[in-house]
């Protein structure tokens, strides 16, 4: 994949590849869902190149695909780690969600493989469910705090 890039593209990651790899928690995937792609060429598609079905698809078994439903939390991106760092890859960086980013960002799709991951995590103790409530209650409030003063009351009440 780095190969095929031609300018830095940073990739980042909530998904069962990131569950798998950074936190251990074993289930199968075949792809590498990512939410945003910071890309400085519009020819580093990522998803063009190396997209479910494509030559690397299926020579290495592994894809990337642009997860379209979920919405990361507030301030996630200050929490990123980097995935692979000693990778000799001049190109890709793969950052990825820490365990309770991800259970927020699963939030929204809510499918059973979804709440196996968050499960998972938890029960591997790697979600604290007190930072838990505060990046959502975080999260909601700069929601709110963008849509006037009743929606700002709304927000208190959620605490």
């Amino acid at each position: 994949m780095d190969g095929l890039l031609k300018d830095p593209v940073e990739l980042r990651c909530p998904g069962g590849f990131v569950v798998t790899q950074q936190y251990g928690i074993g289930r199968e995937t075949s792809d590498i869902d990512f939410l945003a792609v910071i890309a400085q060429s519009p020819d580093d598609n990522v998803e063009t190149l190396a997209g479910l079905g494509l030559k690397l698809h299926r020579k290495y078994r592994l894809y990337m695909q642009h997860v379209e439903v979920a919405t990361p939390p507030a301030y996630y991106a200050s929490r990123l780690t980097r995935r692979f760092p000693s990778a000799p890859w001049q190109r890709l960086k793969l950052l990825a969600l820490d365990a309770t980013d991800i259970a927020l960002s699963k939030l929204e799709r809510n499918a059973e493989r979804d709440r196996e991951d968050v499960l998972c995590l938890a029960r591997a103790g790697y979600i604290d469910p007190q930072v838990l409530k505060d990046r959502l209650l975080r999260g909601a409030t700069a929601v709110f705090a963008q849509q006037g003063p009743m929606a700002r009351q709304n927000a208190g009440t959620l605490a």
